[in-house]
């Protein structure tokens, strides 16, 4: 059944803490990572596009959590 398929999704992101020069803000991505499971998606692989950035991957770690509890409808 389609419902047995688990699903991913492939995106580039680049995020910051205040979304300043074009990116996205903590809440943005988490806005967008709950649209995709909203989609039914279980799974979003991303290309994250500002790594040199000094607090880049304070900004995941503290999204990381709250990404990981967002229910995917159907599941």
């Amino acid at each position: 059944p389609y419902s047995d398929i688990e699903k991913t999704s492939l995106d580039s992101v680049n995020i910051s803490r205040n979304g300043a020069e074009g990116m996205i803000t903590p809440q943005q991505a988490l806005d967008q990572f709950k649209h995709l499971a909203e989609l039914g998606f279980d799974h979003a692989l991303v290309s994250f596009r500002n790594v040199a950035a000094p607090d880049a991957f304070e900004v995941w770690a503290e999204l990381a959590p709250q990404i990981h509890q967002i229910p995917v409808v159907g599941r």
